[in-house]
């Protein structure tokens, strides 16, 4: 795993270093990149390469963190993004960049350890595959990347970032290995990534790409839950 610890403040830097050390397994020294600016940030990802995390202060000398941020997202569209501030007032300027979550100075403990859990669960959630099958033949799918997927006479049809595959089984079959990664089942032949999800209603929900999808009145009371319980998690 690639972290990025981005402060002009060497404390602040020595102090997240020094708390992801603690809250993780298998992470080193040797893993994580300390930068003082959004410029070498950016120019990091254009000489070095990629992160898998990106800690980042908002207010620093030069480029912001925001800016930089919105720069690396339209390089990396899946980097994880953690704003950390002194004020809670840019925290509507981080939604540009889809950050993950909002820290604000003094970093708290129990909060950075929760939100970098959570990074971490996303971060393998991102990176596990699925393995499926269809006429005799084996094939993998990474589980962020499955949009939705809907029942099809015998089979299963999976709508993904790279187009549409036919897989057998059905999807409560696939529910079964997904659900714990966000995968709410919408109705008896459709499960939905709750990533993707824009807008939700009480009769359908409404991916990013704008497909409308049916919500049964089976399973409503559970979606909305489902839903609204995602969407605390998600708060700053």
């Amino acid at each position: 795993m690639r972290i990025c610890v981005c402060d002009d403040d060497p404390s602040v830097r020595n102090e997240v270093k020094d708390y992801i050390l603690t809250f993780s397994i298998g992470i080193s020294s040797s893993d994580i990149t300390e930068l003082s600016s959004g410029e070498a940030l950016i120019k990091h990802y254009a000489i070095k390469g990629r992160f898998d995390i990106i800690f980042i202060d908002v207010e620093m000398g030069g480029i912001t963190g925001i800016a930089a941020a919105e720069k690396i997202r339209g390089i990396d569209p899946n980097v994880i993004i953690i704003f950390i501030s002194n004020h809670a007032q840019y925290v509507f300027d981080s939604f540009y960049s889809e950050a993950f979550h909002y820290i604000l100075k003094p970093i708290k403990k129990e909060e950075f350890a929760e939100v970098f859990n959570r990074a971490l669960n996303k971060y393998m959630l991102m990176n596990t595959l699925i393995w499926l099958k269809w006429k005799g033949e084996r094939f993998a799918v990474p589980i962020r990347e499955i949009r939705y997927a809907k029942n099809s006479m015998r089979h299963v049809v999976l709508h993904t970032e790279d187009g549409v595959r036919d897989a057998n089984g059905s999807v409560s079959d696939i529910l079964e290995e997904i659900e714990v990664y966000g995968f709410l089942k919408i109705n008896q032949s459709c499960i939905v990534n709750i990533d993707y999800i824009k807008r939700l209603t009480d009769e359908e929900v409404v991916l990013k790409d704008n497909t409308v999808l049916s919500i049964s009145v089976r399973r409503r009371a559970a979606v909305l839950k489902a839903y609204e319980k995602f969407l605390h998690k998600m708060k700053w």
